[in-house]
């Protein structure tokens, strides 16, 4: 996957300013999913989404 930076030369955006996409990713249970970090085994401290009911799910 290759990168490329593109002429801001009369695109109207500075050259510092950044977008951020943000996507929404949801849970089976229809929340949006909260992301979580790994806490033992060999992927200590790794990300992911979880749902924001756990532990406490029905």
């Amino acid at each position: 996957m290759s990168v490329s930076k593109q002429d801001s030369s009369g695109s109207g955006c500075s050259t510092n300013s950044r977008r951020i996409f943000k996507s929404i990713v949801k849970c089976k249970c229809g929340h949006n999913a909260v992301m979580r970090s790994v806490k033992n085994g060999p992927n200590i401290r790794a990300k992911f989404y979880g749902c924001p009911l756990w532990p406490v799910s029905e």
